[in-house]
């Protein structure tokens, strides 16, 4: 990339939950949302992948909107 290019950055608002069902809202900044979200969903379905035969398999990424990211804070 050359010193004349600028990177365009994207606010994305994501609610992450755990095995267990709890979730939490949270922004980042990012560069590729698209390629940030899927390896997101890719950590929630090993998390879901990984868990033991008898426990929830709840994990999950969504991509929420900013005023549902400011409602959930």
């Amino acid at each position: 990339m050359s010193t004349t290019e600028t990177m365009i950055c994207r606010d994305l608002h994501l609610r992450h939950t755990s095995t267990d069902g709890k979730s939490f809202a949270q922004q980042h900044r990012v560069w590729d949302a698209d390629r940030f979200l899927a390896a997101r969903q890719a950590e929630a379905a090993n998390a879901n992948a990984k868990a033991k035969d008898d426990a929830p398999r709840l994990a999950k990424v969504e991509l929420i909107t900013a005023e549902q990211y400011r409602a959930e804070r």
